[in-house]
């Protein structure tokens, strides 16, 4: 996994819904995660602070890749809904 690398799935490997349908609206993003409170994770896409932002997480999903938070030193692919992250200018 390297930093500030976007992963656009292919329709193929989106994410489906608990009905069986594609969810076409969401991408995979490597992110450095700064800080982690219960409801939010601040992460970038750069590995700059100045540049984080605050992400809910009930809108996002976090893979450390089977690893905790510690044992990746922050690194982490997020999935959430593309509006959210061009919003967020992390694409």
């Amino acid at each position: 996994m390297r930093l500030g690398r976007l992963f656009v799935s292919p329709p193929s490997y989106h994410r489906f819904t608990q009905e069986g349908k594609v969810r076409s609206n969401v991408t995979d993003i490597d992110v450095q995660i700064h800080h982690e409170v219960e409801k939010a994770v601040k992460v970038s896409v750069d590995g700059i602070e100045a540049h984080a932002q605050w992400l809910p997480k009930s809108r996002i999903e976090i893979d450390f890749d089977g690893a905790t938070l510690s044992q990746k030193k922050g690194l982490a692919r997020i999935t959430l809904p593309i509006q959210m992250a061009k919003e967020k200018g992390l694409i």
